[in-house]
């Protein structure tokens, strides 16, 4: 079926260009190939051993007129592998196509969508944790005079289906989304935008009955005041009924909302950045459970004011704020930055006298850096650390706190040669969950060699440690070398071979725990 959609697509998009006698369309290829051999990685597991696999992704677009046409075909096929739920995989991933019109835009098949700030929605891709998820059903663009812009999405959700944390297949929760959103400039400085989003996931977290989720919200922005300022600000309101139990209803009725906003000050070599955050109970617009981890699948990423890196200890019951000070040094190309949170986390219990806002957790990070650019910026320095604690307001017992530190050199050496070294480093101390008056101590981090040669040819080095669990067996230090060959803007081709560190990976406040690698990886991609 999906096979005589993706040649419908295509005969409709052909015979559209010769009847309206348009020039040829434009055709994008990009093959991306890549085969892993797994060896023994040292994690105290047998089922991620061992086995070698093959994937591969083809990314075909075809656009002709006001039609453009996407198709991606996922593989992936395992040889030798632990045991029986390593699944080979073929099938159309992507398939969609736009037809663009003066007042009007239509699309049907998979597309990303993203309302507002994301508290609401957000279906997009982070390749760093190996997430893509979209939405496959139509979305229609409407360019209104006045300059409005409005959006209708309606459809079900469509995730990567092999999972890159645990190396499994899983088929698409298919959860139900319907959403709509409305924007409009005003003057040459502002905009306003209104949107509403509803879900209604394939399976229920319990069996008292069914999930439904919605939230609806408002955001502003306004850019280029007079001053140097800049502010953007986002409010929402949440309905939700999981589990049986509606919030709004009941002897202990309350409204989940979201609140967040920015302001920026810049003045020459300054510039002055404030961030707020306020969530009371506005959990993610949450969909089925992923089978393999047991977590539910979240269609919204609200904003975290968060480094990006951090883990957020909990973005559905928080508040708190981030201060930034940029500055570049006159005169020079050098520059500075120093940045400051502080969070609070609620309660989230209910007590008779209704929902309990007492604080029980605060959260303080301070770092700061800056970037020095000498020989015309063909040298650039990168350095930055800070300090990061989080606190049980009760007891006054700090839970978890860590410093760290990161640094980056890329210059030029003779010739066409240059050398790239990267260092990061976090040093971590937490409360021990079993023994509460002794504490875990342990360190991790990265260090990377690059020679690079005309920035078409490199090879690396690299060193990593972790020694997080301290148990017998398990690897904590890692070493790899890596190659990496440009052979034209059409053809790279990288090889890595040695041990990786795992753990816990996080982007904006979206985490996700990594096993570590160990083995062989050639990856070939080809554009044309």
């Amino acid at each position: 079926m999906r096979t005589v959609l993706a040649l419908q697509a295509a005969l409709a998009i052909a015979s559209t260009a010769e009847a309206q006698e348009v020039p040829g369309p434009s055709v994008s290829v990009t093959e991306t190939l890549l085969g892993e051999r797994h060896g023994f990685n040292q994690d105290r597991r047998a089922d991620n051993d061992d086995y070698w696999d093959v994937k591969n992704r083809l990314n075909l677009s075809v656009a002709g007129g006001a039609y453009t046409g996407a198709l991606r075909i996922d593989t992936i096929t395992y040889a030798s592998p632990p045991d029986e739920t390593y699944v080979n995989d073929y099938r159309f991933e992507r398939v969609s196509l736009r037809v663009d019109g003066e007042l009007v835009s239509v699309t049907a098949g998979d597309f990303y969508v993203l309302f507002g700030h994301g508290i609401a929605l957000s279906l997009r891709k982070i390749d760093e944790l190996g997430l893509d998820s979209t939405l496959r059903g139509a979305r229609l663009d409407l360019h209104l005079p006045g300059r409005w812009e409005t959006t209708i999405v309606a459809g079900t959700t469509n995730v990567g289906n092999v999972d890159e944390v645990n190396r499994r297949l899983v088929e698409d929760p298919r959860d139900q989304i319907v959403g709509g959103r409305t924007e409009t400039r005003i003057g040459e400085r502002g905009s306003v935008g209104l949107h509403a989003v509803a879900t209604a996931p394939r399976e229920s977290s319990t069996v008292e009955g069914e999930d439904r989720l919605g939230a609806a919200g408002v955001d502003v922005a306004v850019t280029n005041l007079p001053g140097g300022f800049a502010a953007h600000a986002e409010a929402d309101v949440q309905w939700r009924r999981v589990g049986g139990v509606d919030p709004g209803l009941g002897d202990r009725a309350h409204r989940p909302f979201a609140l967040w906003g920015d302001l920026s000050w810049a003045q020459g070599p300054l510039t002055l950045t404030v961030e707020l955050k306020d969530y009371y109970d506005f959990q993610p617009l949450q969909g089925s459970r992923d089978p393999l981890t047991g977590i539910y699948y979240a269609y919204s990423q609200p904003p975290s004011i968060e480094r990006t890196d951090q883990q957020v200890p909990d973005n559905r019951n928080i508040y708190g704020a981030r201060m930034r000070a940029d500055f570049r040094i006159p005169g020079t190309e050098h520059a500075l930055f120093a940045n400051y949170m502080q969070s609070r986390t609620r309660n989230r219990d209910l007590d008779e006298d209704g929902y309990v806002l007492e604080d029980v957790g605060a959260h303080h990070h301070g770092y700061g850096g800056g970037e020095l650019r000498l020989g015309g910026g063909r040298t650039v320095f990168q350095g930055s650390g800070g300090y990061r604690v989080e606190q049980e307001i009760a007891s006054g017992d700090v839970l978890r706190r860590m410093w760290h530190a990161e640094a980056d050199l890329t210059m030029p050496l003779f010739g066409p040669h240059g050398l790239h070294l990267s260092w990061i480093h976090q040093s971590w101390s937490q409360k021990n969950p079993v023994d509460g008056d002794a504490r875990l101590e342990y360190d991790k981090g990265t260090a990377i060699v690059e020679w690079d040669y005309a920035s078409r040819l490199a090879a690396s080095l690299g060193f990593e440690y972790d020694d997080e669990v301290d148990q017998p067996g398990v690897r904590k230090l890692f070493q790899f070398g890596d190659v990496r060959f440009i052979a034209s803007p059409s053809l790279t081709v990288r090889a890595l071979v040695g041990n990786q560190r795992g753990g816990l990976k996080c982007v904006n406040g979206v985490c996700r725990t990594f096993p570590p690698f160990a083995g062989a990886r050639a990856e070939l991609i080809v554009r044309y």
